[in-house]
């Protein structure tokens, strides 16, 4: 998951706020932090999911 993660949000947002944007540099920094905040949420989302089935799994 980090992987893709990295690949594809972070190179995607990049490379689409800087180029194809054309903001420049401050699009390239713009991409890179949304890059890693999106992810980080749909993460932080995902393993609250994870962790709420292997609850209920050990409850029965």
């Amino acid at each position: 998951w980090t992987i893709i993660r990295e690949v594809v949000f972070a190179v995607s947002f990049t490379y689409m706020f800087g180029i194809m944007f054309g903001w420049g540099l401050t699009g390239i920094w713009a991409g890179l932090a949304l890059g890693r905040i999106i992810p980080s949420i749909l993460n932080f989302i995902f393993a609250r999911y994870t962790i709420k089935i292997i609850r209920k799994r050990l409850d029965v």
